[in-house]
């Protein structure tokens, strides 16, 4: 077996011969890497995004085929087929070092070619849908078996813990790999609790934390910006009395104190057909609505995307609805600015044109992106982008850590994000929130969100219907308790 100081000189040397001399601590935990392959272990490789763990995992494939005299086959699973298809691109590089043979597959491509690609050597690039979808068509399973080693980028969505650690699921690809005793790296940029990291390691995976240079580390500035309107304050105060009666009716259903009902009780009850549940569930839904839909007088948010768009463009506006990332489009075109709106409703290749040109414009053009959450777009890059705007805040703080860090910040050269919400609603305490979390989210000793006029404490404390999920006066005196605590707080 290669030794491990000799494979991060391989790396170096063949990054060099391509031209990529400043990638040193890559090329170490790529020749850890390839040490884990060979020796058939499970490595949880965690590392902030942005640091390189895309460019790490292609450099061990490069290195396991430069390694030996046959093809490696290498399986990359990524969790969208806008991800896979940016992987399989990034991937090229690849070809002018070591000979190998790149694959990809999506869910449309025909039945023969799945068997044909799996049958042959090289690297395949897939989602978890598909290849769970694939492994019925006959002879993958046992093609899988022989492949070097798999690979899963965003790790972390492949394995779920629920908050009362009662059980603990994998994805059917990740538990197929497992099944096939195939060696797995797992690549993910969130920062996992106590009891995530416990439920992978029973599974047999090894934590390995990169090294990362303090310049290297990424940084980025985050802003709140809180918009009054009245309308949207009385809607909130209406959809939150209901909310309260449907809590007290779910809770003497279940004979619970109100306090003390979770989310998972929630949807547990709600896939029963239980009408305070459904009721719940509907009335969060409506709550999200309001807080992106456009009224006559709740155009506040829309003020402080045009400001951030003429101080710092091209900016990348994240959306959770369609109708808003249209709205939103229709006001900055009326204001003079330029943007497009990429959703998961597009066809693939439309969806591939806009992004394209985003990245590839030119400093002049000034395109901003308007993307909707149902895109799929998490690990989608986005370093093009000179700022960034969440039109509304996340509950879910490890996704909205991994969104804000693709436009790629750097300490040296620090973009900044707006979080818009609208005061005296919810969404001003999700704001808070979501800005504890983001305060607390570090490397090692090194924080990698700078968070500015974080809204006040205060509005949490009239909405006693969501209980224990709610953050406390004690936040505020150890915000990194409220982030594991809070580790799997839903998207409501």
């Amino acid at each position: 077996m290669q030794g491990n100081s000799d494979a991060i000189e391989d790396g170096l040397s063949l990054l060099r011969k391509l031209g990529r001399k400043r990638f040193k601590f890559q090329a170490a935990l790529a020749g850890r890497c390839l040490s884990g392959i060979t020796s058939g272990e499970r490595l949880l490789i965690t590392a902030p995004t942005g640091s390189g763990k895309t460019l790490i995992s292609q450099l061990a494939i490069a290195l396991l085929s430069d390694s030996r005299e046959e093809t490696s086959r290498v399986l990359v699973v990524v969790p969208s087929r806008g991800l896979a298809l940016q992987h399989f691109d990034d991937a090229a590089w690849m070809r002018e070092g070591v000979p190998i043979a790149l694959h990809r597959i999506h869910s449309d491509t025909p039945l023969y070619q799945v068997q044909e690609t799996f049958r042959s050597y090289g690297v395949v690039f897939t989602t978890p849908i598909t290849l769970s979808n694939r492994l019925s068509v006959p002879g993958i399973r046992e093609a899988l078996r022989d492949f070097d080693c798999a690979i899963f980028d965003e790790v972390d969505l492949a394995l779920t813990v629920d908050e009362q650690d009662e059980r603990q699921d994998t994805f059917p690809a990740l538990r197929e790999c497992m099944d096939a005793r195939l060696p797995i790296l797992g690549f993910t940029g969130t920062g996992l609790n106590s009891t995530q990291l416990a439920a992978w390691e029973a599974h047999g995976f090894q934590k390995v934390q990169m090294p990362i240079p303090e310049e290297w580390l990424p940084l980025t500035r985050v802003k709140f910006v809180g918009v009054t309107d009245r309308q949207v304050i009385s809607a909130d105060a209406s959809i939150g009395s209901e909310l309260t009666k449907s809590f007290e009716s779910l809770a003497a259903a279940l004979g619970y104190q109100r306090q003390s009902i979770s989310w998972k009780d929630v949807k547990r009850c709600a896939s029963t057909g239980l009408p305070p549940a459904l009721q719940i569930l509907k009335l969060c839904s409506k709550r999200l609505e309001l807080f992106e839909s456009f009224g006559s007088n709740n155009e506040g948010k829309l003020l402080a995307i045009q400001d951030l768009m003429r101080d710092s463009s091209p900016t990348l506006i994240l959306s959770r609805f369609r109708k808003s990332a249209s709205a939103i489009k229709e006001k900055i075109a009326a204001a003079g600015l330029s943007a497009e709106v990429a959703h998961g409703g597009m066809h693939r290749e439309e969806i591939g044109a806009r992004l394209k040109r985003f990245r590839t414009q030119d400093i002049r053009e000034e395109l901003s992106l308007i993307l909707t959450r149902d895109l799929g777009g998490r690990g989608l890059d986005f370093p093009e982008a000179a700022s960034a705007c969440l039109f509304s805040p996340r509950s879910n703080y490890q996704t909205v850590a991994q969104e804000l860090a693709r436009i790629r910040s750097r300490r040296a050269s620090p973009k900044t994000v707006l979080v818009l919400y609208y005061k005296d609603t919810e969404e001003e305490a999700k704001a808070r929130r979501l800005g504890l979390r983001l305060r607390s989210q570090r490397y090692e000793s090194n924080h990698l969100f700078a968070v500015e006029d974080l809204p006040g404490p205060g509005y949490e404390l009239v909405a006693p219907y969501e209980g224990r999920l709610m953050v406390y006066e004690e936040s505020m005196r150890d915000p990194q308790a409220v982030s594991q605590q809070h580790a799997n707080y839903n998207d409501f």
